[in-house]
């Protein structure tokens, strides 16, 4: 940023502080006070709040940290999950208490040079879990007995 670029950042940073302070908090003030019927500040309130509920999912938002008490239930506007097909629900309930692991390297990763593959194939037929991976190359052949590879182009 030049020179200007900060010193309209710092104004406006210290305007949106002035804002928020004068005119949101004190409404927000004046609206808790109303329903609780004694005077009560907004951030009281919000200091004393057992359980946040976040609707969001926390793997769409910035990392930061949270407090334990912040509880993300991302999915719920969401329309309901069709059942998985036969084949995927039997390797999934066969995983017992170990669970599973989806795998995936995102929807640009279209395919991968065949040592790629057997690398990642030898890693995740280590792991406890049993493993979907997303994957349209060419199967290894040292896929693990816990890994199932399948292709859910959109």
């Amino acid at each position: 940023m030049n020179f200007f670029e900060r010193v309209q950042n710092f104004l406006l940073y210290a305007l949106q502080d002035f804002m928020i302070e004068n005119f949101i908090w004190k409404d927000l003030d004046k609206y808790y006070s109303e329903v609780k019927g004694a005077p009560i500040t907004a951030c009281k309130v919000m200091s004393n709040t057992d359980i946040w509920l976040m609707r969001t999912y926390w793997d769409f938002d910035f990392p930061r940290p949270f407090v334990p008490n912040f509880k993300y239930v991302g999915g719920i506007h969401c329309r309901p999950a069709k059942p998985l097909p036969k084949d995927i629900e039997e390797f999934v309930q066969s995983s017992g208490d170990a669970g599973i692991v989806v795998f995936t390297l995102g929807s640009m990763v279209k395919n991968m040079t065949k040592e790629k593959g057997h690398i990642i194939a030898s890693a995740l037929a280590q792991i406890p879990q049993k493993v979907l991976w997303r994957f349209s190359g060419q199967k290894p052949e040292n896929l693990g007995s816990n890994t199932r590879i399948y292709d859910w182009s959109l």
